[in-house]
């Protein structure tokens, strides 16, 4: 069912997840940029369930993002005061993520420099370690960024 328009691929697949009635495991979304693929998907629970429903369809979500990088993690948070929501808020300048990518006082800033990547990952590490790439913009270039940080909750159950 379509819902205003912005339903995608994504939003319809967490809808379906959700509405499993033979698994009642959270349902972990991670979100690695902005969250809107998760707001659409409860907009449209809102929209088409009881309340009683979406609550309980609410209360089978985890959520962990590495920040606010768009406005639908405060609507969501604020929308959905009882949704299970990890992230480190204020905005993408804020998140916690981009000590990765910024030289920081009492940080080991070595660890996200080119030297430190050849000596480490690059020479002598095998093939793959010889095809990573030079950063260009910080550690998260070419999608090295907090991709470790998904398994944190470790759960087979993720989206």
């Amino acid at each position: 069912m379509e819902w205003g328009g912005k339903n995608s691929e994504g939003s319809d697949w967490i809808v379906k997840e959700l509405m499993r009635s033979d698994d009642d495991r959270p349902l972990w979304v991670c979100a690695w940029g902005g969250a809107n693929v998760l707001a659409q998907a409860l907009y449209q629970l809102r929209a088409t369930q009881s309340k009683a429903n979406l609550e309980r369809l609410v209360g089978k979500l985890r959520v962990y993002t590495i920040s606010d990088q768009d406005d639908t993690g405060n609507w969501m948070r604020r929308e959905f005061p009882s949704l299970f929501y990890i992230v480190s808020p204020g905005g993408y300048g804020h998140a916690t993520w981009t000590g990765m990518m910024q030289v920081a006082e009492g940080a080991d800033n070595e660890k996200v420099s080119n030297r430190w990547i050849a000596e480490n990952i690059q020479q002598g590490h095998g093939p793959l370690g010889a095809c990573y790439p030079d950063v260009a913009y910080g550690m998260s270039r070419l999608g090295r960024m907090g991709r470790t940080l998904r398994n944190v909750h470790a759960s087979p159950r993720r989206l």
